[in-house]
């Protein structure tokens, strides 16, 4: 995208040699004026112009500025904004005449509409994507009953698994849209109460590979402000990682450990790790580091950076240690609440969990 659209051509224009304080004003008005000298533009002059070198004439004030093209990218204009510690820059034609202005806030306010409107569509294309797929899966397993043939039952199921996972993908989309944009929404939570609910939404997952869970609970009660429901999705996540990367009759383990007020959950599991190549890309959007599981279990990308979105919304932190070979090993770490509430933390116990 170039700059063409953003260039204003209703500049104010102020003289060399005029005196600050009768264009205070005015600066503050329009953020920024191009300075002339005897009719023709020498320079702009912004507030920080004024601030970082302040001096009684406009002209002395005056900082350098680089001049730019329309047919530069918005890119190469905000870094330069960047590296001259600028809102504004003139803008030149061919012939070197000025022809107007572009400000920072005019091209922000611009980006933040247009991201605005992706994500507004990007998540009308997913929710209307979701009936379709709903409707090839009801047919697939019609079908299923209906055919006889081998081959014919081995291309359903290649149909089946594709469509779970388009469903996944757009179920992770939609997710993290509401990660990245919908404000969490915090209760008091019980540690050892959320972990038991959060090994409860993968139960299937652990029964269906014979994996074998060494839960360590809590010593003690241990309390923090949690939205639950984002919360769990991301140890979901975690613990969805762990059952996938190890092997049939694999184990993992899930513990905690405390440091004054602070509390991390540890998941460890003794699966085929993670390669050392992969590793920085781990938390990326749609990362480059998916891997299929140990019984071909699929992967959008996007499990991982929900995850980090969600703790770092919750002023925690996550990392991991692997080791290819040998296992993965993720910690999750939050702030804990006082005990000394004791009137919140005595109508938590009779909170449904």
């Amino acid at each position: 995208m170039t700059i063409s659209r953003f260039i204003k051509n209703d500049f104010q224009v102020v003289d060399a040699y005029e005196g600050i304080s009768s264009i205070r004003h005015s600066l503050s008005d329009n953020n920024a004026l191009v300075v002339m000298d005897q009719n023709k533009p020498v320079g702009m002059l912004t507030a920080n112009d004024v601030l970082r070198k302040p001096h009684n004439l406009v002209i002395d004030c005056m900082m350098p500025k680089p001049g730019v093209s329309p047919v530069q990218s918005v890119r190469e204009a905000l870094s330069l904004m960047r590296q001259t510690h600028t809102d504004a820059l003139p803008v030149y034609d061919d012939s070197n005449t000025l022809m107007g202005v572009i400000y920072k806030n005019d091209i922000v306010d611009y980006l933040c509409q247009a991201v605005e409107k992706q994500q507004s569509m990007v998540q009308l294309m997913v929710h209307d994507l979701k009936s379709p797929l709903a409707n090839i899966i009801s047919i697939n397993e019609l079908l299923q009953h209906e055919v006889h043939k081998e081959e014919d039952r081995k291309l359903l199921d290649y149909s089946k698994q594709s469509c779970e996972i388009a469903t996944d993908i757009i179920n992770d989309l939609l997710v993290s849209e509401l990660v990245e944009h919908d404000s969490p929404t915090f209760t008091i939570t019980e540690l050892g109460h959320f972990l038991k609910a959060c090994l409860l939404s993968v139960n299937g997952l652990i029964s269906k590979k014979q994996i074998v869970i060494d839960n360590v609970p809590p010593p003690q009660k241990y309390y923090f402000r949690a939205d639950r429901g984002k919360l769990q999705r991301a140890l979901h996540n975690v613990l969805y990682n762990a059952i996938k990367f190890t092997p049939v009759g694999g184990t993992i383990h899930i513990s905690s450990t405390t440091e004054k007020d602070r509390f991390t959950i540890m998941v460890k599991d003794n699966g085929i790790g993670i390669p050392e190549s992969d590793q920085p890309y781990i938390f990326n959007k749609f990362t480059r580091a998916k891997r299929t599981g140990t019984n071909g279990e699929s992967s959008t990308g996007l499990g991982m950076y929900i995850t980090k979105q969600i703790v770092e919304q919750h002023n925690g932190e996550i990392w991991f240690k692997s080791k290819e070979g040998e296992g993965t090993s993720f910690f999750i770490r939050f702030n804990m609440l006082s005990s000394g509430n004791h009137e919140k933390l005595v109508l938590l116990e009779n909170e449904p969990h």
